[in-house]
């Protein structure tokens, strides 16, 4: 075999050997250990020009630490938001043969407790962000915390308010979308629905579970 074979066979070996410390190739104990002997081997054949070749290509030895990958369970890809648009197109979808003459009012998600007055920073922002996906999906909705106004203060300009005297009297909505959340050892089960306000009928409903993950900036 002349010494370049000798070479690109080194090479092959060598990133064989690099790959095989990888899990996202998935290679067994078996095939990790066949890759290692024959780099191995041929590394001690014409070591120094497969080292050095290896080196110039500059593969990871493993991409466990800079990948994110599938098969760990701890690292989650999706946002809160993600969620709620998937909530959002399963309510339109219910929606399909139901024309909405009136605007939706999108309410603060509330603990499923006794009062159902208990909001937090995680009921207020998936109402937030049902806000937005809903208008995504094509469905019309009122945001009756708009004044009508504009408070131009040295802080800032407000358009916002919760304070009840300073939001319009008449509201043209038709629908409420409210929700439920209650906490099990997996996350918290989200519960939707959206009802007609004069009839209190349950037009498009839909839940989802968000897992513990999601909700670490919520605790």
């Amino acid at each position: 075999m002349t010494q370049k074979h000798h070479i690109k066979n080194s090479v092959v070996a060598a990133l064989g050997l690099t790959l095989s410390g990888c899990s996202l190739f998935g290679l067994g104990t078996a095939e990790h250990n066949i890759a290692k002997a024959n780099a191995n081997s041929d590394y001690h054949a014409n070591g120094t020009e497969a080292m050095l070749i290896a080196e110039r290509i500059s593969l990871p030895a493993s991409t466990e630490d800079s990948v994110p990958t599938a098969f760990t369970s701890n690292i989650h890809f999706q946002m809160l938001n993600d969620y709620v648009e998937q909530m959002a197109i399963e309510l339109s979808l219910e929606l399909v043969n139901l024309k909405l003459d009136y605007p939706i009012a999108v309410s603060s998600f509330v603990q499923l407790d006794a009062s159902l007055n208990n909001a937090d920073s995680l009921g207020n922002q998936l109402a937030e962000n049902f806000i937005t996906e809903l208008r995504k999906v094509g469905l019309l909705v009122n945001d009756y915390k708009i004044t009508g106004n504009i408070l131009v203060t040295p802080s800032g300009d407000f358009a916002m308010s919760r304070d009840p005297n300073q939001l319009k009297s008449l509201q043209n909505i038709g629908y409420v979308l409210s929700g439920t959340m209650v906490k099990n050892a997996k996350g918290m089960l989200i519960n939707a629905r959206i009802v007609g306000l004069s009839s209190n009928v349950v037009v498009a409903a839909t839940s989802k579970l968000i897992p513990n993950i999601m909700l670490r900036e919520f605790q």
